[in-house]
């Protein structure tokens, strides 16, 4: 039984080890926010003279004091109610370019930019002005998006009939973007001879970092990021770190990425990393399906890649470098593109192709490892995917209150490929279906099956399959309070794994706060449950939410069944901040217990860093061909 009390702040640009067979992804430029937990309801009938309300309200009457006491009550206290303007809140239950169809067809005479600045004003209240001094200073400092990259994401333009799905399908990219806090299309002064357009977007503070130094063990790191360089939406991104070691003292690595280069919605990245384990460098370029008017994508990427390889073979361990050199180029065709009555209907049709050639330079040497771990090969995939998609605007899912863009729909793909190896040659097949539905009564239910393996003529060789299932409440009001509840649950069957491939049960494959490599296999079962309490308060800008979890995890191997094997668990709860202008990491306290752990490697009130939310969307795209990961 082990009791863990950690304080924890979501996951940013750490630099990690990369799997054997995985490229590299230095931070996702993708911003995704964790949801909140936290007190105990309060219940429906609670009277609002309750203690808790006369402590606020004597704080609010102090705010309000003309005198230094209450000006520093402003700029740490902001009690707010906690607006939500979902679907569960609606009278009718509408699509995010619904809004827009009773302008359909009129000419757009004008397009107006504006974009507003971090802190103080409101896309509901664009003229409200910075409070504090702090505000105002981080205003003067920040550098706004350009307009000429706000247009960029545009799908309309002056002279064209107004299109519903258009403007807001404009709306959803730009909100894609880690520099955009929010964004919205407004149509003005209607009439039969057209309409003007204001695109009005907030936005984020983009630039963050973070830097240490243990004067006990002489090591050190530094890192920052800017999310939105000179106004322009690229993302550089870099980070050192001492290590104080005699074969090592250094590791760094560095970023770049252009999104959307000039409306092409081409986007180019290059990287380079150097770690413990690993030196690698490379580029890429891409173009996905990013509107239902795309008719072709594609992209072509390369990296080189050192690594130490490390394996355990029973008790012997063993530990060799190879050197692996990767082009990858793929490309697709939408079959329904252009055709106005599949777009109407949302619906997607798409073809794909895709080789990548592989080439080992330098290899590992040990008897046990099978030469076709290395081999060199070209491998060949092609795929097609069906998908109907559509969005709703909701918030407080994952985030704290800026609007997010929730999909609904369903997604059927299939893949087939060829590896032609210099040692052996397989196929390789696979298939994924997904749907979801988010209804103003029951909340949002989404669930998939995923499969895929290999063939090398007499038996399934590295095969997977996966299912998941998501599920989220709507909107529950508790006097001030809002609550959302979320169930997540996933399984992986690893069907002939090689020796050495693993999968955990740890942090956000599981069970959050745990960091033991001893508890992998290659099946595993998790669920995941979680209750985000939104309360009023804000803390210098930072929101205020509470944080209650459970944790259940089985994991093994094949040998035996998933549910015959021992249960791990994990409970908690604990308060989140966030301050969403920000780019800076979700802060969260939080106490967990592990009843059936004796001892684990994390520290009391040790601080984790992650930039990813704990639960994810399915945006029901379809794009490059893929092999289905194992994790």
């Amino acid at each position: 039984m082990m009791v863990n009390c950690t304080a924890w702040a979501q996951e940013g640009n750490a630099m990690k080890t990369l799997p054997v067979d995985t490229p590299p992804i230095l931070p996702d430029p993708m911003p995704l926010d964790t949801p909140p937990f936290g007190p105990e309801p309060l219940p429906l009938d609670t009277p609002a003279s309750t203690l808790e309300d006369k402590v606020f309200n004597k704080l609010e009457d102090l705010a309000e004091k003309p005198n230094i006491l209450g000006r520093l009550v402003r700029s740490v206290l902001v009690t707010q109610n906690v607006s939500h303007t979902g679907v569960a809140e609606q009278d009718t239950f509408k699509t995010s370019d619904e809004p827009y169809e009773k302008y359909k067809g009129l000419p757009i005479r004008s397009v107006e930019v504006k974009v507003l600045d971090v802190f103080g004003p409101t896309l509901e209240k664009p003229d409200q002005e910075a409070r504090s001094i702090l505000q105002k200073a981080g205003n003067f400092i920040h550098i706004k998006t350009r307009e000429r990259k706000v247009r960029d994401f545009l799908l309309f333009e002056e002279g064209d009939a107004a299109d519903p799905i258009s403007f807001a399908e404009s709306e959803r990219l730009l909100r894609l973007n880690e520099f955009v806090y929010d964004a919205r299309v407004i149509v003005e002064n209607a009439d039969s001879s057209g309409v003007d357009v204001v695109v009005l977007i907030q936005d984020t503070w983009s630039i963050t970092g973070e830097g240490g130094y243990d004067f006990n063990r002489h090591t050190g790191d530094l890192k920052a990021t800017d999310f939105n360089f000179l106004g322009y939406g690229h993302l550089i991104n870099g980070g050192l770190s001492y290590l104080n070691r005699q074969d090592l003292n250094w590791i760094y690595n560095a970023e770049y990425i252009m999104p959307n280069i000039r409306r092409s919605y081409v986007s180019g990245r290059g990287f380079f990393l150097r770690d413990e384990l690993q030196t690698i460098y490379g580029f890429n370029i891409d173009r996905g399906f990013y509107s239902y008017e795309t008719k072709w994508a594609g992209g072509l990427s390369a990296y080189s890649r050192k690594h130490l390889d490390q394996y355990q073979f029973d008790t012997v361990y063993f530990e060799g470098e190879s050197v692996l050199n990767v082009q990858d180029f793929w490309f697709g065709h939408s079959l329904t593109a252009g055709n106005e009555e599949k777009r109407d209907e949302r619906l997607l049709q798409i073809l794909a192709a895709r080789v990548i050639r592989s080439e080992y330079n330098q290899k590992p040497q040990h008897y046990e490892i099978p030469p076709e771990a290395y081999q060199n090969s070209w491998f060949y995939l092609v795929g097609a995917g069906f998908s109907k998609r559509k969005f709703y605007q909701d918030n407080h899912v994952f985030g704290f209150g800026k609007t997010e863009d929730v999909p609904e729909g369903s997604l059927i793909s299939v893949v087939a490929g060829y590896e032609d190896g210099s040692i052996t040659n397989r196929l390789y097949g696979g298939f994924s279906v997904s749907a979801a539905k988010y209804s103003s009564v029951l909340g949002y239910i989404r669930g998939g099956l995923n499969a895929g393996s290999y063939y090398n003529g007499t038996k399934w060789d590295q095969g997977v399959m996966q299912a998941d299932f998501l599920y989220f409440t709507n909107m529950l009001p508790v006097g001030k309070f809002m609550i959302r509840q979320y169930l997540w649950n996933r399984l992986t069957l690893g069907l002939n794994r090689r020796s050495g491939e693993w999968i955990y049960v740890n942090e956000n494959d599981g069970l959050r706060g745990i960091k033991k490599e001893e508890l992998r296999g290659t099946q595993k079962l998790t669920m995941n449950y979680e209750a985000n309490i939104f309360t009023p308060w804000e803390f210098f800008g930072f929101q205020m939410a509470g944080v209650v979890f459970a944790d259940f995890a089985w994991i093994g191997t094949s040998d035996n069944s998933l549910l015959s094997r021992r249960l791990y668990q994990g409970y908690g709860l604990g308060v989140r901040f966030k301050n969403e202008h920000l780019i800076f990491n979700t802060i969260q306290i939080s106490i967990a217990y592990y009843p059936q752990l004796e001892q684990q490697e994390l520290k009391n009130f040790h601080f984790l860093s992650s930039h990813r939310t704990f639960f994810r969307f399915n945006d029901f795209i379809y794009g490059r061909p893929d092999v289905l990961g194992f994790r």
